[in-house]
């Protein structure tokens, strides 16, 4: 098997300045409605390149910063001091230590391509989330980059388009962060 995940000796680059200009953090969250109170997770959060700038937006809201590797988790904990509204979750990919039906919105970015098993994924996103709810999608475009994944393992937007609608979703906009990658942002109505 492939190993898709993310290198976490690599985590440096996690917030370099290429990386800042390739996925400009702020046009992820604009994407995005941040209604007062919602239950946001950051699934895949690394160092917290989305988690903490998400926390300052919107201090109203509980920020779930989910990853499978302690040591970014580590890293993001340090960051994060002095913001509340941030619970850090260690996981594995299909086993999300987080309460049935309590999420709002759902962040994945740079996290699609790195899956196993797409499909036990998304049920496990269901199983945390409200029924209104919505899933923000960033992955990377099938262009040929100095960074990111390899090609073989990009998972293009119309594949990722069909995967949410087979789990309840509807698309409810497409942006794009950058011209390295495309967004998505999916909702599940009651």
């Amino acid at each position: 098997m492939t190993n898709r995940k993310f290198n976490p000796s690599h985590m440096t680059a996690l917030d370099s300045e290429k990386r800042k200009e390739m996925l400009p953090v702020e046009k992820i969250i604009e994407a995005v409605d941040l209604p007062e109170g919602a239950n946001i997770a950051d699934i895949g959060c690394g160092t917290g390149y989305l988690t903490i700038p998400l926390a300052r937006k919107a201090p109203q809201c509980q920020v779930f910063a989910v990853d499978i590797e302690p040591g970014m988790l580590s890293v993001l904990a340090e960051r994060a001091k002095g913001l509340d509204n941030i619970t850090i979750v260690h996981s594995t990919e299909n086993d999300i230590p987080v309460a049935d039906n309590i999420l709002d919105i759902s962040f994945l970015s740079a996290v699609l391509h790195e899956l196993h098993n797409p499909e036990d994924f998304l049920k496990e996103i269901r199983r945390m989330s409200r029924l209104e709810h919505y899933v923000a999608v960033v992955d990377w475009n099938e262009k040929k980059t100095d960074m990111g994944p390899p090609m073989h393992i990009r998972i293009p937007k119309d594949t990722a388009i069909s995967l949410f609608r087979a789990h309840g979703y509807e698309l409810a906009k497409e942006f794009a962060p950058s011209e390295y990658f495309y967004g998505l942002l999916f909702q599940r109505k009651k």
